[in-house]
């Protein structure tokens, strides 16, 4: 039949193309989607510190207290091609007295700081350019949003190691299958007139998702999601050189993610040498969890409390200056009667040349994303 042989391969080359922008569409859980609004972006934590003995970066200061730990609001509006996404946050204090920790950007003054602050280009489906205050491209666990984290702090390593945010450009493609980013970026944390006086970096990040979309956090995904009876897993590589705090510094990372139904696994090594030293450190969360039930039924079909639970562990090492850091934790969320109102409880302790730290918090969160 005349043709045959081009339309094959015309139709073949439509359903491939079809499958990665799928996949694509996908593999992101949290990526916006395009609308012509403008939706409030809003996250309160509340916490009760049970118990702190300070011994990582971010950890409370020592004792028992109830404070307003973070307050994050703005707006995220996409209009065709162009994205606009402006965040300001307030934090508590850490241990230390100070609000941040060397690796959080975007201050403005006090406890006040830029998180998202960008606009955004995607003139194809495969590429999009990013000007302004923006995640750094390094590290699987710094990804996470605060909101989504699974305990209620973040691993020491990452805290130490990892910067959060940072003003720069970048271009970022994901093809479903196979994701990557890369961006140059000023070291200053602070928001101010001498932004690039400390120098910049790159970090780049390439990540690999073969079976299916994985995304940032798996934990979210739903049974009724297609790809939920499906086993998948993603493999990450991050890559970072410049002045972030120190004048040629260089960080790398490997992660790795799996997920098959409530059953999600995640990994992650960082290395960091710079010319005081070298750090570096490995972080696993074990986690399940659980799909909404139904609590109270009045016989009308609905139920007045839903809930839906994640339960995962910790375990992690950092070793700095010679000395190793071990740590376990564990932590459970329960997402209330509606998704955005969610409870957090957890605890870590760590142990490093014989001195123990640790903390216990439960966390209330009010999140709109």
């Amino acid at each position: 039949m005349r043709g045959g042989p081009a339309r094959t391969t015309t139709r073949g080359t439509i359903a491939l193309a079809i499958l990665l922008g799928t996949h694509a569409a996908a593999a992101e859980e949290t990526a916006p989607k395009l609308r012509e609004t403008a939706p409030l972006v809003l996250l309160v934590q509340g916490d009760a510190v049970l118990a702190s003995t300070p011994g990582a970066p971010d950890d409370p200061p020592p004792g028992r207290e109830l404070r307003l730990r973070r307050a994050r609001v703005g707006e995220d509006v996409t209009l065709g091609a162009f994205r606009l996404r402006a965040l300001v946050e307030g934090q508590s204090k850490n241990a230390d007295g100070e609000n941040f920790t060397p690796m959080e950007g975007g201050r403005l003054a006090g406890a006040m700081r830029v998180t998202d602050a960008f606009v955004s280009f995607a003139p194809f489906a495969l590429l999009r350019a990013t000007v302004g205050s923006m995640r750094v491209p390094f590290s699987l666990s710094r990804r996470v949003d605060a909101a989504d984290l699974r305990l209620p702090e973040r691993a020491p390593i990452i805290d130490a190691v990892a910067p959060d945010y940072r003003v720069g450009a970048s271009l970022t493609s994901d093809a479903g299958a196979l994701a990557g980013a890369v961006a140059f970026m000023a070291a200053d944390p602070s928001l101010d007139g001498q932004l690039f006086s400390r120098g910049g970096f790159v970090a780049a990040r390439l990540l690999a998702e073969p079976i299916g979309p994985v995304g940032i956090a798996p934990w979210r995904r739903r049974p009724k999601d297609p790809w939920y009876d499906w086993f998948r897993f993603s493999v990450g590589a991050s890559i970072l050189y410049g002045s972030l705090v120190e004048p040629h510094t260089t960080k790398a990372g490997a992660d790795l993610q799996a997920q098959w139904r409530s059953l999600v696994v995640s990994g992650e090594y960082v290395y960091s040498h710079a010319p005081s030293g070298i750090e570096q450190g490995a972080v696993i969360e074990p986690g399940l969890d659980l799909p909404r039930r139904r609590l109270i039924d009045f016989g009308n079909g609905k139920g007045l409390f839903r809930r839906h639970l994640d339960f995962v562990a910790r375990g992690d090492w950092r070793r700095v200056g010679g000395v190793d850091q071990w740590g376990a934790g564990a932590a459970a969320t329960s997402y209330l009667w509606d998704p955005n109102i969610r409870l957090q409880i957890g605890f870590e302790r760590r142990t490093a040349a014989g001195v123990i730290s640790d903390w216990a918090i439960a966390r209330l969160m009010i999140v709109i994303q």
